[in-house]
């Protein structure tokens, strides 16, 4: 949970041109995010055992609206992203509110989930290969994909679960020891820093809303998975209205993530892991936990360290996160049968995807003028520009609409899957 916490904001950072000295600061309002996430999660929302932590999900569209807004707002586009965070959060809780998971559940079918999970993955590798070049050089990140390998397939217990996190460490140390770690960020950053609304400042738009919640869609689904299997695990599910509680949660975090500067918090499937080794099945412990992340983002000094993390190791960590967020998409291809009208929408889908942001930037030194003709157009021009670079979100829509519009037998389009999995997730009133 560690890397995958950390390595959002690394790769936000990367993606909008933001700084170590920055950077610091924005793990510190993601731990801060992280920490009352989980807490509210644990006393609020489902109350199962739940660590929140940064959203993969949100990081596409994140960077798009920071590579647009930048210029408009300054802080990297921050001030946009804070408040596209608080109005995809306030849309998500809403959905959570009113019981509509279900409803919205029903008409998303395996056949726009694949493409849209495998190019949230995949979009993503650039950022990764990009930081593998960084001193000491690509050695260091394939030393820390070798050990983080080892230690989940080659050893058992804590140390298979931990494997991101020890191998993140251990290759901080080496990097230390190549000398490539520069705490200069470090030992200027203040001891103690309170949290406080809006540090990056706010910009009021709908744009970066309407974007942002493409990735709270993704994280909806997700999320919804999580609940059932923690459920499961916990001997929970006599309680119908764990996942409604827990989608309103997660979209307040969400909120809380623009408020306080942060990003996007999810539910983690690696802490369904560590509760079925540990046994450890007790919300009050992910709540200490979310207080010791909340007192952690207040210490400058700790997200500063943090981001003094040799960027291969990093590189090493999200090489490995991304292509699991992929291989998540592909599993969905167990639910529906490989006909040609499914390979033919999957396939499209995933090359629209990736594509469109070439087709709209360039690419392999060819420049496209499609990129600056509509960022010269206006707010639509810049909508549909921040939509084009967002490859999950055309992978989402190009999917959907295929898959809506294409004949296609219920069985087909694992339509007979979802509908099935709905009746064990059957909605019911929550009880706030």
């Amino acid at each position: 949970m560690f890397g995958a916490t950390v390595a959002a904001p690394f790769l936000i950072a990367q993606g909008i041109g933001m700084p170590t000295a920055e950077l610091g600061y924005l793990i510190s309002f993601v731990y801060i995010t992280m920490g009352l996430a989980t807490i509210l999660q644990g006393t609020f929302g489902c109350k199962l055992p739940f660590i929140m932590g940064s959203s993969f999900s949100y990081i596409p569209p994140i960077i798009s609206v920071g590579q647009v807004y930048a210029p408009i707002t300054g802080n990297f586009g921050m001030p946009a992203i804070s408040v596209g965070l608080v109005g995809s959060g306030a849309v998500h809780s809403l959905v959570g509110f009113s019981r509509l998971v279900g409803t919205i559940r029903k008409y998303i079918t395996p056949t726009i989930v694949a493409p849209t999970l495998i190019c949230i993955g995949l979009a993503l590798v650039p950022y990764s290969a990009l930081l593998s070049y960084q001193p000491p050089g690509p050695w260091l990140m394939f030393l820390t994909i070798a050990i983080i390998i080892f230690l989940t397939y080659f050893t058992k217990g804590f140390p298979s679960y931990t494997a991101v996190f020890w191998g993140a460490v251990i290759g901080y140390i080496i990097g230390f020891a190549s000398g490539v770690v520069d705490l200069t960020e470090f030992y200027q950053a203040p001891l103690f820093r309170p949290p406080a609304l809006f540090p990056w400042g706010y910009y009021l738009d709908a744009l970066p809303i309407l974007i942002l919640l493409f990735g709270s869609l993704a994280v909806i689904i997700e999320s919804t998975g999580d609940v059932f299997s923690l459920s499961i695990l916990t001997e929970t599910m006599t309680h119908k209205w764990h996942l409604n509680r827990a989608i309103a949660a997660e979209g307040l975090g969400i909120m809380g993530g623009g408020l306080l500067g942060g990003i996007a918090c999810t539910t983690y499937s690696e802490n369904i892991g560590l509760v079925g080794l540990t046994g450890v099945a007790s919300r009050y412990v992910t709540i200490g936990a979310g207080a010791i992340a909340l007192a952690l983002g207040m210490i400058p000094k700790f997200g500063a360290l943090i981001a003094a993390m040799p960027k291969p190791v990093l590189g090493g960590v999200t090489f490995i996160t991304y292509g699991m967020i992929a291989a998540a998409g592909m599993k969905q291809l167990e639910i529906i049968p490989m006909s040609a009208r499914n390979m033919f929408i999957i396939g499209t889908a995933v090359t629209l995807g990736l594509g469109m942001p070439l087709i709209i930037n360039g690419a392999y030194g060819i420049t496209s003028p499609v990129g600056p003709w509509l960022l010269a157009h206006g707010a639509w021009g810049r909508a549909l520009y921040t939509l084009g670079n967002t490859s999950m979100a055309v992978a989402a829509i190009s999917a959907a609409v295929m898959d809506y519009i294409i004949p296609g037998s219920e069985e087909e389009r694992g339509m007979a899957y979802v509908k099935e999995v709905l009746k064990v997730q059957e909605r019911a009133p929550i009880a706030f």
